[in-house]
C-alpha cells in the first residue's frame, strides 16, 4: 500500500538543544534498523529508510557528513538555516513519504514577528517582555529610559535607542538569556554566527553587538520605537520597511516550515537551563508560550498563511488547524539515571501553562519524552557519570548535581553541574549510535502498535 501524502515534521528548539544531533541519530536508527538496538514491539517489523528526489541529494549528504563526525568522537555543528531531509519511511509493507525540517533555535526568539506585520505594535510586545520580568527590566534599563523619553522622535533620538537596545542583546548573550530579537545579531541573515572570542567578556561583546553585527538585514536595522515615533513619518515608514523586509526574508524562509507540519518536535535541555540560572528558565518558558500562540492558534494560522503565500510560488496549503507537539527533555543522559524521570516532570511544568488551554479545547495534542539521541554516560554508585571528556576525549568520571523534583523559586549559574561529554558510539560503524527512547518517540509519530 502506498501512502501519498507526505507527513511532514518540524525539529525546533532552544539554542544548544541538539536539534540536529537529534536529527542524525534518529535517521541512523530508521535507516539501519536493528530490533534489538530500536525496539518497536514485534520483532518482524520491517523499517527502512530511502532518501528520495534529485533536491534532497543535499540533504542525504548532510545526513551523512554528519554521521561521519559523530562516529569521530566529535557533535555535529549548530543549524543556522532551515534545513530539511526527504525520504520514503518503509514499515508494515507500507511506504509512507516523510520531510523534517531542522529548524534553527535561534529564529525562536523573532516568533513575535511572525503574526505581527507592524513595527510599532511588535515594539510593544518586546517592551512589555523586558518589563513583565524584573530582572530583564533591571538589566534593560538605560534602553527603556531612552525608550520612555523620546519625545519629539529625531535621528538623534533614534540613534541613542539603537546603541542602547545593541548594549541589552550584548547583555543578553554574555547572561545566556534567549530574547535575542532581531536573531540575526546572532546568526545573520547569511548563516554567520557571532564568533566566541567576541563573548568571552562584556566590553567585546557590546564592540560587536554595537559595530559588527547586522540587528536585521546588513544596513537595514531594526530597534523598538515608542509609540511617539508614530508621527515622525519619514522614520517610521522606512524603519517599518526594514522590518517588512527582515520578515520575509528571514522570519519567513526559518518559520514557514511549521506551517506545514502536523508533527512538532520542541527539544529542550532542561540540565541546560538548571546549569544556567533561574532567568534563562523564564525566558525559556516565555518562548514557548509565544510558539504556542503563534502557531497554534486559528486566528494566526489563517493569518500567517496568508502573509507567507503572498506573492508566493510555493503554493502552501491551508495547515492544520489540529497538530501535535512532542516536547523532548533531549540530552537526559548528561544526568544520572536515578534523575532522569524528574526531567519529564519538569519539562511539563516548563509547558503545560503555554499548552493546556488548547488542549483541552482539542487543536493540539500533547506529549511529553526524556530522549538522549546519542547516549554517551553510564551511571555509577555514588551519583557518579563516566564519560569521555569533550575537550580532551579521555575517560573521565564526575559526580552530578541531583536534579530537584521542581524548579526552585531561584537558583543560579553553577547551582547545578551536569558534563560536557563527547560522543560515545558503538565500535561497529555499522551500528547506529547508543540512543534513549527515540524509538517510542517513533512509535508515537508514526502510529507503530504493538500486535
Amino acid at each position: 500500500m502506498q501512502l501519498r501524502r507526505t507527513q511532514q515534521i518540524g525539529v525546533i528548539g532552544l539554542t544548544q538543544s541538539g536539534k540536529t544531533t537529534f536529527i542524525t541519530s534518529l535517521l541512523a536508527h530508521w535507516k539501519n534498523y536493528k530490533p534489538n538496538l530500536f525496539r518497536l514491539g514485534d520483532d518482524d517489523l520491517v523499517l527502512d529508510l530511502e532518501f528520495r528526489g534529485d533536491a534532497e541529494v543535499s540533504g542525504k549528504r548532510r545526513f551523512e557528513l554528519n554521521q561521519k563526525k559523530i562516529s569521530e568522537g566529535s557533535w555535529v555543528q549548530k543549524t543556522l538555516d532551515t534545513e530539511s531531509y526527504s525520504f520514503n519511511l518503509l514499515f508494515g509493507g507500507k511506504t509512507r513519504p516523510v520531510k523534517i525540517f531542522d529548524l534553527p533555535g535561534e529564529r525562536l526568539a523573532d516568533i513575535a514577528m511572525a503574526g505581527q506585520p507592524s513595527l510599532l505594535k511588535w515594539s510593544e510586545s518586546i517592551v512589555h517582555a523586558l518589563k513583565r520580568d524584573p530582572i530583564l527590566e533591571e538589566h534593560a534599563k538605560n534602553f527603556l529610559t531612552v525608550y520612555e523619553n523620546a519625545s519629539d522622535p529625531d535621528e538623534k533620538k533614534l540613534e541613542r535607542l539603537d546603541k542602547e537596545y545593541r548594549k541589552l542583546m550584548a547583555r543578553f548573550a554574555r547572561k545566556h538569556i534567549p530574547l535575542i530579537t532581531p536573531s540575526s545579531m546572532l546568526v545573520d541573515e547569511n548563516g554567520k554566527y557571532v564568533p566566541d572570542k567576541w563573548l568571552t567578556n562584556l566590553q567585546k561583546a557590546e564592540q560587536w553587538f554595537t559595530e559588527e553585527c547586522s540587528m536585521g538585514i546588513k544596513g537595514c536595522p531594526i530597534v523598538p520605537l515608542p509609540p511617539q515615533f508614530k508621527d515622525a513619518k519619514q522614520i517610521i515608514t522606512l524603519r517599518q520597511k526594514y522590518y517588512s523586509e527582515y520578515r520575509s526574508k528571514v522570519v519567513k524562509p526559518a518559520l514557514a516550515p511549521l506551517q506545514h507540519c502536523h508533527d512538532v518536535l520542541f527539544l529542550v535541555d532542561v540540565a541546560g537551563i538548571l546549569s544556567n540560572h533561574v532567568d534563562w528558565k523564564n525566558q525559556c518558558e516565555h518562548l514557548i508560550k509565544d510558539f504556542i500562540a503563534e502557531t497554534v492558534s486559528t486566528k494566526r494560522i489563517q493569518q500567517y498563511t496568508r502573509w507567507l503565500t503572498h506573492k508566493s510560488t510555493f503554493g502552501l496549503a491551508t495547515p492544520n488547524s489540529h497538530r501535535r507537539v512532542t516536547f523532548i527533555a533531549t540530552q537526559s543522559d548528561r544526568v544520572h539515571a536515578d534523575d532522569q524521570d524528574k526531567l519529564e516532570e519538569l519539562l511539563k511544568d516548563l509547558t503545560q501553562q503555554s499548552t493546556r488551554l488548547r488542549e483541552a479545547k482539542n487543536v493540539l495534542k500533547v506529549q511529553h519524552h526524556v530522549a538522549s539521541a546519542v547516549k554517551s554516560t553510564e551511571s555509577d554508585s555514588g551519583h557518579r557519570l563516566n564519560f569521555l571528556d569533550e575537550k580532551t576525549q579521555r575517560p573521565a568520571t564526575c559526580v552530578v548535581s541531583e536534579v530537584p523534583e521542581y524548579f526552585k523559586d531561584d537558583w543560579s549559574t553553577g547551582d547545578y553541574k551536569f558534563p560536557m561529554t563527547a560522543p560515545r558510539i558503538p565500535k561497529n560503524k555499522g551500528n547506529p549510535p547508543f540512543q534513549e527512547n527515540l524509538n517510542l518517540i517513533t512509535k508515537y509519530l508514526f502510529n507503530i502498535k504493538s500486535t
